[in-house]
């Protein structure tokens, strides 16, 4: 069965009724259903049955052109988000990139521009609850690192204060915030990470190369969240059972039980995985195509993250702290390319956004 969602209202503004024809002339054979707003009188012919719908009562005779969280879920969720669209390989190196030449280069102006691009598309992955997590958490996380530091510091030559003879500097200030910066940066990113690369995504980038080794890890690493389920769930339900009990004795019931579920849940999931044919003949099935957007894609990220890698390693944004605050070499190109790169997913998903309001527009 084949469902071409919406295709009436593209016929005879972005699609010719004759080219409509010739598609589903090539479909033939199979159950098509097709819906839309419009009726195209030139497809009846090949209809086995048609069904009108008329609106009786709609929010859009009240003014409401579409109601959030139900028509759209722009700004909370993913909608925002285009770049996880391509292909996980594409995604994966882009990330693993960008952690990297986040632990690569220790200067300020990079490592905040790598964290304004994490929390602006972590922003558009998970709405406002990325700016929450940011202020509530890696803020005081980071300012924290730098207060740290300068505490237990004395490197510097500017001298902010001093108590009992320990001189409090700049120098330890500023380099303990560099280091809360770029643990958060990295932080947000892999955030971002898990938000993008589902466990299924993961295993279409390593499924070819080592499919049983990434079938295990992925096992794994969901059995946590379910044994963290499981031990919630035996507990609840043996909150009252045998209240005279130590806590030592209600502990070791529970873990006992727990076990006890995940060896039966693990002999399901094996006698499920025989029954689809695991560990038979069959090549590893990914169902993420490669296709041309992901080669332009790739390729961009492939030539932006050695260029940064080479002007890093040439030392175009060298940055000392000690005896004082100095750059001592700066790049503007340099610049420019740790930006496009970091900001590349907020550039391509606004992008598409801008592309996808024009296309509506003609519909």
């Amino acid at each position: 069965m084949i469902i071409l969602d919406e295709f009436l209202d593209v016929i005879d503004s972005f699609v010719p009724a004759d080219k409509a024809l010739g598609i589903l002339d090539m479909l033939g054979g199979r159950e098509i259903i097709i819906t839309g707003h419009k009726k195209v009188e030139r497809l009846f012919e090949k209809a086995d049955y048609i069904t009108f719908m008329d609106k009786i009562k709609h929010p859009y005779d009240m003014g409401v052109k579409a109601r959030k969280g139900i028509e759209y879920n722009f700004g909370r969720g993913s909608a925002m988000d285009k770049f996880s669209n391509f292909n996980p390989k594409v995604c994966f190196l882009f990330f693993v990139f960008a952690v990297l030449l986040i632990l690569l280069n220790f200067n300020p102006i990079f490592l905040v521009i790598s964290l304004l691009a994490g929390v602006i598309y972590n922003a558009m992955l998970q709405g406002k609850k990325a700016f929450k997590t940011f202020f509530a958490f890696l803020l005081p996380f980071t300012i924290l690192i730098g207060l740290f530091n300068m505490a237990f510091t004395s490197y510097g030559i500017d001298v902010l204060f001093s108590i009992s003879n320990k001189n409090f500097t700049a120098e330890g200030l500023a380099y303990g915030l560099c280091q809360g910066v770029m643990f958060s940066s990295v932080i947000v990113w892999l955030s971002s990470y898990s938000y993008v690369l589902s466990s299924d995504k993961f295993m279409s980038v390593f499924s070819k190369l080592a499919p049983n080794l990434t079938l295990v890890l992925t096992m794994t690493l969901s059995f946590i969240p379910r044994l963290r389920k499981n031990a919630q769930e035996i507990n609840d339900a043996r909150l009252n059972v045998n209240a005279s009990q130590s806590k030592l004795k209600k502990s070791l019931d529970n873990f006992s039980a727990l076990v006890s579920m995940t060896l039966e849940e693990s002999i399901e999931v094996s006698d499920t995985m025989r029954a689809r044919g695991f560990n038979s003949s069959r090549k590893p099935y990914s169902k993420y195509r490669f296709n041309f957007n992901d080669g332009v894609v790739l390729i961009i990220v492939l030539g932006l993250s050695v260029a940064c890698i080479v002007l890093n390693s040439l030392d175009k944004a060298e940055f000392i702290f000690d005896p004082e605050i100095k750059i001592l070499s700066f790049s503007p190109i340099f610049l420019i390319l740790y930006t496009l790169y970091m900001f590349l997913p907020v550039i391509i998903s606004i992008s598409e956004g801008i592309k996808w309001h024009f296309l509506k527009q003609k519909i």
